[in-house]
């Protein structure tokens, strides 16, 4: 079963998308980037102690969060200050495990693209891949992660 057959055969606890994290290196410039190029919003801002070294299974860890909302979606933006941010910060191949990319919906592909270069991410213009129902091109933002942005026609 999938879709909605599935989620009424299901009985017991109920589960809900909550929010997808992207781990950065300059917590204020990555929400410049998501407010600016994509339209989020700051709605909250946390530093984090400790007491989340069992959670994120990194002894003595600290960083700091934002949550981020845009449409009733919320992204939480996260910068680790110890242990320190590791990683390439350019984008992964996407037969790689593990999540590949964000998706949006746009309204205007070519003028999110210039927002997005203008706020210090880039855009794959060799990408851009056209068919019948949409336009799709995939993005990096500052610390590489994939931005895939769908225009339906």
């Amino acid at each position: 079963m999938t879709g909605g057959a599935a989620e009424k055969a299901m009985v017991g606890p109920t589960v809900e998308f909550s929010h997808g994290g992207v781990c950065c290196g300059d917590l204020e410039h990555s929400i410049r980037f998501y407010c600016d190029a994509l339209g989020f919003s700051v709605t909250r801002r946390l530093d984090i102690g400790s007491s989340f070294e069992v959670l994120t299974e990194l002894p003595g860890y600290r960083g700091k969060v934002a949550f981020l909302h845009l449409g009733g979606r919320m992204l939480e933006l996260v910068v680790a200050e110890f242990p320190e941010v590791t990683g390439p910060s350019e984008r992964r191949p996407m037969n790689e495990r593990g999540i590949t990319h964000l998706c949006f919906n746009v309204s205007d592909l070519r003028e999110v693209c210039r927002r997005i270069e203008a706020a210090g991410g880039r855009a794959h213009l060799q990408t851009l891949t056209e068919t019948a129902v949409s336009d799709i091109v995939f993005c990096t933002d500052p610390d590489g992660t994939r931005i895939e942005l769908v225009q339906v026609k």
